[in-house]
């Protein structure tokens, strides 16, 4: 099968270095929806969020088992994750470091495209700068461009000195 993108969407309220520390590799995510929506290992998963509306990239890893809470523990040390019964996780820690404070402008975050039955379609947004707090959630399939955008992204970001403090918004110049 060929590889497949995800977003899977952290709340606001665990993004925080407390939850999940800031700078270190993205190693686990959980959700409910993984195995329903067709996650399979070797797919990439991107880590997002909403901050009054605009949309967050945290980052990427590459999904290497799908497995439960309680072994998402074990690998990640952690017993304190999210009470999700599925987790996609990464033991070897390849993924991106997570950066809590990547914000996307709205235009780039109007040029991502979702796979749904129905098609391909494009965020919502509720007014042009703000992003629909349902356009996000749960886990959702990304086409190979869109992956390759944020792919973009991530990689020119991560180049630098982890941020830590302010947040740092991408236009439309970092997508090259």
């Amino acid at each position: 099968m060929p590889k497949r993108y995800w977003t899977v969407h952290w709340q606001n309220r665990y993004w925080h270095n407390r939850s999940n520390p800031e700078g270190e590799p993205i190693q686990a995510a959980g959700s409910n929806q993984f195995i329903r929506r067709g996650v399979s290992p070797g797919d990439s998963v991107y880590v997002v969020s909403l901050r009054a509306g605009r949309l967050l990239l945290g980052g990427r890893m590459t999904a290497k088992k799908i497995v439960s809470r309680d072994e998402a523990s074990r690998i990640t040390g952690s017993s304190n994750l999210y009470p999700a019964h599925e987790w996609v996780v990464d033991p070897e820690r390849e993924g991106t470091r997570l950066n809590l404070q990547l914000g996307l402008d709205a235009e780039l975050a109007k040029k991502i495209r979702v796979i749904t039955k129905s098609g391909v379609i494009a965020y919502t947004f509720v007014t042009e700068p703000e992003l629909d707090t349902h356009t996000t959630r749960g886990v959702r399939e990304l086409t190979p461009e869109s992956a390759a955008l944020l792919d973009r992204i991530l990689d020119r970001v991560n180049r630098g000195p982890t941020q830590t403090g302010e947040m740092v918004v991408a236009a439309a110049d970092l997508q090259e």
